[in-house]
């Protein structure tokens, strides 16, 4: 999930706002559900082996995308949240979205019961990219403050030197990479 990281990182390093290139990014990081709520719906009765070619090359362009948009994410959440309220934010953000998950099992039960396959999944993966899609409109309207300088990018080759060297550095970060890697895991 991360490591798609490392090949952005050396160019936000080089843009004055960083946010055009997030709402690139999660723009092209939610369509493949609509592609995936449209081939279910069209195809997943008789065709179910490519369905499930589309499903795969989602989630990979899904996981991808999300490794891409963490640099620019995180870092505008740097330059507009007080770092007073950050740990705030994400604890709200994290116990919302258990909550809205627990509520939407009922939905999906219901859903699942209700309508018949494949409208049934199909209906899900709408709903899904609806939700996914909804967040756009507010990253849009956060006042992304110009960097006060950019600086020239990184060869890969010496990204990774960098990254090693905090790694060996920093006992804290070691083991937060190990426990992201053990989650991922699970």
């Amino acid at each position: 999930f991360f490591l798609p990281s490392l090949f952005v990182v050396s160019h936000i390093r080089t843009l004055v706002r960083k946010k055009p290139f997030l709402l690139k990014l999660a723009l092209a990081q939610r369509v493949p559900y609509l592609i995936l709520g449209l081939t279910t719906l069209i195809f997943a009765a008789d065709r179910p082996t490519l369905t499930m070619a589309v499903l795969l090359a989602v989630v990979f362009v899904t996981a991808l995308g999300g490794g891409l948009v963490i640099p620019p994410y995180f870092y505008l959440t740097a330059k507009t949240i007080p770092i007073s309220l950050r740990g705030r934010l994400f604890a709200a953000r994290n116990l919302s979205s258990y909550l809205l998950g627990i509520a939407a099992g009922g939905i999906i039960a219901a859903i699942l019961g209700r309508v018949a396959f494949p409208s049934n999944f199909a209906l899900l993966v709408f709903i899904g990219f609806g939700m996914l899609i909804m967040c756009i409109p507010s990253v849009a309207l956060i006042k992304e403050p110009d960097a006060k300088k950019t600086l020239p990018p990184v060869p890969f080759r010496e990204l990774i030197g960098i990254v090693g060297s905090m790694l060996r550095g920093n006992k804290s970060l070691r083991w937060y990479i190990f426990g992201r890697m053990l989650y991922a895991l699970a």
